[in-house]
């Protein structure tokens, strides 16, 4: 979702950036200065120039160096199967759940947005669930399920040694968090999965209060299945970040090995033994032997050049001009290979 508002430049450099880079399609990888200027822009660092972002758009459109540098890959949008545990509509239901008879009572403005929550002995807290109103009054605190609201709220009404059949277990590890919940029926357990389930079981309760060694299990079992969802989920995230790492290293790898390619053919201007180029520019006193000692560190050993990159390797040599030549053989490319920060991948890897 993008917040903006019609006719202004913000909604102007959208179009450029959703048009011309794709940006909401794909990861951007070689549109990456066309966001840096967009990003100024949006700022108010520098004037907004529509037609100087076409033009970086189209000047990184035809240079192939900055299409081969990063992978493209299409972006994962993986749309929610189920239903939500707790809606905003569901909130405000329970918020009418709450009285000064037990010590927190919540009231609704007449918009029905911007809500009030005081009780006895602690002041009044203003409060909204939508985001228009939150924009609109600065004063105004955000309540979500998870915030500080809830937990102050949930301080007053708990009461010491009160074991209602609703029971809460929750874990938190790193930046997971999980809560179960589960209802305690007739010397039963009952996993609760949504507010209107926990509604249906209020409904029906006659008031009376479970075992109290009952209850103790049930809170164990349910902290011991956060417990476990959380490290599944810190498993399954430190998984993808692994993956995406070796993505990142593989993607800085392949660029080394092209651009190093690119340097040793025109040395001799012909593919032929490229290793054998690249041994005697190791053994030779130049100034390039400490840059290509610090290439063999990146690959980790002499290349293995395969058919298909040597045939690439030929179009590059016959499409050589004497100038372009010259100028690779100085060795920008290959430093700005070495600085891909894309090899930081592979240095928190090792760690």
């Amino acid at each position: 979702m993008c917040l903006r508002k019609p006719d202004s430049i913000d909604e102007k450099v959208y179009k450029v950036l959703r048009q011309r880079c794709g940006v909401f399609e794909h990861f951007v990888g070689a549109m990456q200065p066309v966001l840096s200027k967009a990003r100024t822009m949006l700022l108010g660092q520098e004037p907004a120039n529509m037609g100087q972002l076409e033009q970086e758009a189209t000047s990184l459109e035809s240079d192939a160096l900055a299409t081969e540098t990063y992978m493209s890959s299409k972006a994962s949008i993986e749309e929610p199967n189920f239903e939500p545990a707790l809606r905003k509509d569901q909130i405000r239901v329970a918020l009418d759940y709450l009285s000064q008879e037990i010590g927190v009572a919540a009231s609704i403005d007449k918009s029905g947005k911007v809500i009030k929550i005081k009780g006895n002995n602690i002041a009044a807290i203003k409060c909204s669930l939508y985001i228009q109103s939150l924009e609109a009054d600065n004063s105004l605190l955000p309540l979500t399920p998870l915030g500080t609201i809830p937990k102050r709220i949930l301080e007053r009404v708990s009461r010491p040694g009160e074991n209602l059949p609703l029971v809460v277990g929750s874990y938190q590890e790193r930046s997971f968090r999980v809560s179960t919940v589960y209802w305690i029926g007739d010397g039963s357990l009952e996993n609760i999965r949504s507010f209107d389930e926990i509604k249906n079981k209020m409904n029906d309760w006659w008031g009376n209060l479970p075992d109290s060694g009952l209850w103790i299990t049930a809170l164990e079992k349910a902290k011991e299945k956060a417990r476990k969802l959380v490290k599944q989920m810190a498993r399954r995230a430190d998984e993808i970040e692994k993956e995406g790492k070796r993505l990142q290293t593989e993607a800085a790898r392949l660029r080394m090995l092209k651009e190093l390619g690119r340097y040793l053919v025109c040395i001799n201007e012909e593919v032929g033994d490229l290793n054998t180029t690249l041994y005697k520019q190791m053994n030779r006193d130049i100034a390039s032997k400490q840059r290509l000692a610090r290439c063999l560190e990146k690959l980790g050993d002499y290349p293995e050049w395969t058919e298909s990159l040597k045939e690439e390797l030929r179009g590059f040599l016959d499409e050589l001009k004497p100038n372009d030549r010259n100028a690779r053989l100085l060795g920008s490319q290959l430093d700005a290979a070495l600085e891909d920060p894309r090899w930081e991948a592979a240095d928190t890897q090792t760690k």
